[in-house]
C-alpha cells in the first residue's frame, strides 16, 4: 500500500526553491522573455517555444493573462479587489506585487491558497469583488453552471471575470457526459484524466446565459512569429465576462 502524499509547507517551499534555482541556471539566455517574472532565459522548461518559465512556472496561459491584466490595471486609477481560483505561482506572483491589487487566493483543496472555497457554492458575501480570475478550472467541474452563476453572484456591478479553458473553437457545442467516470475514459475524451468536458463555441452562450455580458481577447494573434516566440505565446481566447452595471 502507497503512503498518501503529506504536503509539509517547509520542506515544500525548500523544494520549490531549490529546484527554482536549478531550472534558472539551466535555462540562462536572453531568447525568451516571461511576461510574469521579467526574466530572460535560453528557452523556456519542457516545450522550448511555449513551456514554463524556469523562474517562475507561468505557463502561455499564464502570460496572456498577465499581458491582459496589465492593460487592464493600466487604465484605471483605482484599487480593486480580486478572486483567484486555483492560482499557479507566476501569475499570483505577480498579481501580489501590483499597488492597485488586492488578492484572495482560493481553492477547494490545494494547500498555500488564502481560503479554500468551493466554486460553485462560494461562501463570501455577494458584490464583493472587482475582478475574478479563473484559468483553467471550469473544465473540472461538473456543475459549471452553477460556478458561473456564483462567481456572477461575487462580482461588484461591473466587476469583470476573466475566464480560461480548454476551448476548441471548431466544435459547435461543449463535448461532456455523466456517464464518463473513470479517469481513462475521461483523458479518452477529453484530452486529461480529471477534466469532465472538452468546450466548443457554445461556452460563449453558457457565459451569457449566466447573466454576464461577453467579450473575447486573442492577444497573441496581432504578434509577429517572433515576437510569439520570445513570449512564449500561442493563439488562446481569453473569456472577459462583465456583470452589468445595471
Amino acid at each position: 500500500m502507497s503512503t498518501p502524499y503529506r504536503h509539509i509547507p517547509a520542506a515544500s517551499r525548500v523544494f520549490r526553491e531549490l529546484r527554482r534555482r536549478y531550472l534558472v541556471n539551466k535555462y540562462r539566455g536572453h531568447n525568451v522573455e516571461c511576461v510574469a517574472c521579467g526574466q530572460r532565459f535560453d528557452r523556456w522548461h519542457h516545450d522550448p517555444e511555449t513551456g514554463g518559465c524556469p523562474n517562475c512556472g507561468a505557463q502561455t496561459r499564464h502570460r496572456l493573462l498577465v499581458m491582459l491584466l496589465r492593460d487592464m490595471l493600466s487604465r484605471t486609477t483605482r484599487d480593486l479587489k480580486a478572486l483567484m481560483f486555483a492560482p499557479d505561482s507566476g501569475t499570483l506572483g505577480w498579481l501580489r506585487r501590483q499597488p492597485k491589487l488586492e488578492v484572495l487566493a482560493a481553492d477547494i483543496a490545494a494547500p498555500n491558497v488564502d481560503v479554500k472555497l468551493d466554486i460553485t457554492n462560494i461562501a463570501l458575501p455577494s458584490k464583493s469583488f472587482d475582478l475574478v480570475l479563473c484559468c483553467h478550472v471550469l473544465e473540472h467541474v461538473p456543475n459549471d453552471g452553477a460556478a458561473l452563476r456564483e462567481i456572477f453572484r461575487v462580482l461588484k456591478r461591473g466587476g469583470r471575470a476573466l475566464l480560461q479553458v480548454p476551448y476548441v473553437g471548431e466544435i459547435p457545442e461543449t463535448e461532456e457526459s455523466p456517464f464518463l467516470h473513470t479517469p481513462a475514459q475521461r483523458a479518452a475524451a477529453f484530452g486529461q484524466f480529471d477534466h469532465v468536458r472538452r468546450y466548443g463555441r457554445d461556452f460563449s452562450q453558457r457565459i451569457l446565459d449566466a447573466g454576464f455580458e461577453l467579450e473575447t481577447h486573442d492577444l497573441a494573434r496581432p504578434l509577429s512569429p517572433e515576437e510569439r516566440v520570445m513570449l512564449g505565446l500561442w493563439e488562446d481566447l481569453i473569456f472577459d465576462c462583465r456583470r452589468p452595471v445595471d
